[in-house]
């Protein structure tokens, strides 16, 4: 039996995941920040049972990011089991972080999903970094390994999402505001802004 997930023509994703295996993945799975900016990704697990404990190796870019710490999430604790976690490796010259914990208890382990650990990162430079598990694993409570999956997170460090008009990286009503102060505006115009014209068409209308 298999769970599906998908990328239509609207641009979802799409992946065929069997059906009772876990995933591990990057929250937000695409991160957007300016030069210098300090921020977190959280390890995420999601389709899991009986969860008894982890460990993951995350690779980064170090000409694009570097990692400042690695925190311990609320999820594999959540069941009032004693967690015991693994001092974080940071290898910023390498671009690898290691990290792991383990539960101990009579209770059951977490199910369902929520976040393993917080990784805090630093925009080094400009530049994508892609975020790769390149080993994790994921225990149950009697120390059996979980089926899982990993699926690779990305960070974008400068540049501006569509829509994003005052790169900010959110498209919010400030950027609403933005188009909307110059609508009707053709080029040429004291008011027109190339910026607000998101389709290049020489005037700020409604399908921008």
């Amino acid at each position: 039996m298999l769970v599906v997930r998908g990328k239509t023509t609207k641009g979802i994703n799409f992946e065929l995941v069997p059906a009772g295996v876990a995933v591990l993945e990057a929250r937000p799975p695409i991160t957007q920040v300016r030069p210098s900016d300090v921020f977190t990704v959280a390890t995420w697990v999601k389709g899991v049972t009986d969860l008894g404990g982890f460990e993951f190796d995350l690779t980064f870019d170090p000409m694009v990011l570097t990692a400042q710490a690695v925190t311990l999430g609320d999820f594999l604790g959540g069941t009032d089991r004693t967690v015991i976690e693994r001092d974080p490796v940071i290898e910023n010259e390498n671009g690898r972080i290691s990290y792991g914990a383990v539960s101990i208890g009579t209770e059951p382990g977490a199910a369902g999903e929520g976040i393993l650990a917080k990784v805090r990162f630093q925009a080094k430079a400009m530049g994508s970094s892609p975020l790769r598990w390149e080993g994790s694993q994921l225990t149950d409570t009697v120390g059996h390994v979980i089926a899982s999956r990993a699926v690779d997170g990305r960070v974008i460090v400068g540049g501006c999402i569509l829509g994003d008009l005052n790169c900010d990286c959110v498209v919010d009503v400030v950027d609403i505001m933005m188009v909307a102060s110059r609508w009707g505006a053709q080029r040429g115009d004291a008011n027109y802004d190339p910026t607000c014209d998101l389709d290049g068409d020489g005037d700020i209308d409604i399908v921008d």
